[in-house]
């Protein structure tokens, strides 16, 4: 269909052309444009062709699809940003401190194991800092305020010391 040159991107793709260009399946594109996250070119062809920024494209809703954006959430921030700065900007605040939460949530469960991995009491149930962060989830709580506990407490591995000189 193309009549690129060896290692020339094409104007039009197929959607075999462009899976193999953007390293997915065709099924992947299917879905995708299903979603409303890909519109093949204009005129309606067949078969259905798409342009070469459509590449690019794809590569952004994979990227979106692994910070963990929804196919939902990536249609939303698609159009927002190119139909209204504030929308997109709005959207983009809410994942930001979505994101925010996951990585404070994160923290949380990595400082518990690492302190798990240390704990001198015989089951993880009689430990009191671990117990405390239940406490504070069964009650509604945020369980951060006692992760300074947990960071505080004896690491497991030896610390790494800067290199003398």
């Amino acid at each position: 269909m193309s009549t690129a040159g060896p290692g020339e991107t094409p104007d039009l793709l197929t959607i075999g052309e462009l899976a193999r260009w953007a390293n997915v399946t065709a099924a992947t594109l299917r879905h995708y444009e299903a979603l409303g996250l890909l519109d093949p070119a204009e005129p309606p062809s067949e078969p259905r062709l798409y342009a070469a920024a459509t590449i690019e494209l794809v590569d952004v809703i994979l990227l979106l699809h692994e910070v963990g954006f929804t196919p939902r959430e990536t249609r939303e921030l698609l159009d927002a940003r190119a139909g209204s700065p504030r929308s997109w900007r709005q959207l983009t605040e809410r994942k930001i401190a979505a994101l925010d939460r996951l990585i404070d949530a994160a923290r949380i469960a990595r400082a518990a194991l690492d302190h798990a991995l240390g704990c001198e009491h015989e089951t993880i149930v009689d430990c009191p800092e671990l117990r405390a962060l239940v406490t504070d989830r069964r009650a509604g709580r945020p369980v951060t305020r006692h992760v300074h506990d947990l960071d505080d407490a004896e690491p497991v591995r030896e610390p790494i010391e800067p290199p003398t000189s």
